[in-house]
């Protein structure tokens, strides 16, 4: 990255800081909106609104002596159902050796993925044309948030949308109270494609939610839709672009100039 300022930025704050402070915001302030049982606390934090979006245990923050009687919280919580189903590990999860301890208790990795940043003014890469016909929009509408919602269902939770009720609800609250924007992509107006901006910190464009029904891949749509929030981001004077990548997913967005900082794991109980 070549921008003096954010050089700058990441020299105080911390390029992995950024990425996992967008993250733990978006999810607190989803879970405030979604009206949804959730925790901030010292030792983990989670926010369970049915199992669907916003869904996460996050933050663990333990020391090896007490790491056994919390791991036994967690899992007895998500054996119930109190507790979600994921629990999210970073560089800052405490105890740093937790890959034993997890075993342990009977925590699984699922995938890690990839925490990356952009520079927006100086690193975005763009000029790309997807190799169909398509039509992005910032969503406004109600019935526009509800086909929305129904594209993640299908094409990234791999959900049917009988489930979808609580996410829909989580979303409608997000998007009217402007706390985040949701863009969606139409081929010859029907909509295949999403992606959701919500912006920490007044300059820092964490992109989330980014999906394509699976007719429509492989035609650059997921760099399109990618690009469209961190455009608008830019306009509204975000210079730090962030999102989480799957190891397939990095290097698409490695194309639009994103460079990997950092890893998350994501964790479950070996019976789920």
């Amino acid at each position: 990255m070549t921008s003096k300022h954010f050089e700058l930025d990441l020299h105080q704050l911390g390029v992995a800081k950024i990425i996992k402070r967008n993250y733990t915001s978006l999810y607190e302030t989803a879970g405030q909106y979604a009206e949804c049982p959730m925790v901030i606390g010292d030792k983990f934090s989670w926010v369970n609104n049915d199992h669907i979006w916003p869904n996460r245990l996050y933050g663990l923050n333990v020391s090896e002596e007490e790491v056994d009687d919390v791991l036994e919280k967690v899992v007895s919580g998500m054996r119930s159902g109190e507790y979600p189903e994921v629990l999210t590990t970073s560089m800052y999860t405490r105890p740093v050796n937790f890959e034993p301890y997890f075993e342990k208790h009977g925590l699984v990795k699922l995938f890690d993925a990839a925490g990356m940043a952009v520079d927006l003014e100086m690193g975005l890469k763009e000029g790309f044309e997807p190799g169909i016909d398509l039509e992005i929009s910032r969503v406004t509408e109600k019935e526009e948030i509800r086909e929305w919602c129904s594209i993640v269902m299908e094409a990234l939770f791999h959900r049917p949308a009988s489930m979808m009720t609580p996410y829909h609800k989580a979303i409608s609250s997000l998007v009217d109270n402007g706390s985040i924007h949701c863009f969606i992509g139409r081929h010859q107006g029907k909509a295949v494609s999403t992606s959701m901006l919500f912006i920490s910190d007044k300059d820092v464009a964490g992109i989330y939610h980014v999906s394509t029904l699976e007719g429509y891949r492989g035609y650059n749509i997921g760099k399109c839709i990618t690009l469209a929030p961190l455009q608008f981001a830019r306009e509204q004077g975000c210079r730090v672009g962030v999102l989480f990548a799957t190891h397939q997913g990095e290097f698409i967005y490695r194309k639009l100039g994103f460079e990997a900082y950092c890893r998350f794991g994501r964790y479950t109980i070996s019976d789920k």
